[in-house]
């Protein structure tokens, strides 16, 4: 996943003005647009999670996979997502 995926970039690939994008996370879906971007890194890090692969990759590596820029940002975003960091939802589904 890219970690350079802003609301500006999104904005000019599917040709909607960023102000109007805006405007649907904060007024519709009611939060903010780096929110939902990342629920959906947590997403696919329980993704990778669920499938084994914490045995062949760190968590910061995952969290690195799913475009979080640093391991505290990523514990940070689950923790908010889930309510558990990485490692303490490893051990409640194993």
């Amino acid at each position: 996943m890219e970690t350079n995926c802003g609301l500006s970039k999104i904005s000019d690939e599917i040709g909607i003005p960023a102000h109007h994008l805006t405007y649907y996370f904060n007024g519709i879906k009611k939060q903010s647009f780096s929110d939902w971007r990342n629920q959906l890194r947590v997403a696919y890090a329980i993704g990778i999670l669920n499938q084994g692969n914490a045995n062949q990759l760190t968590l910061e590596a995952i969290g690195l996979k799913v475009g979080f820029k640093s391991n505290s940002t990523f514990i940070r975003s689950f923790k908010n997502v889930t309510g558990k960091t990485p490692s303490d939802y490893l051990v409640s589904t194993s």
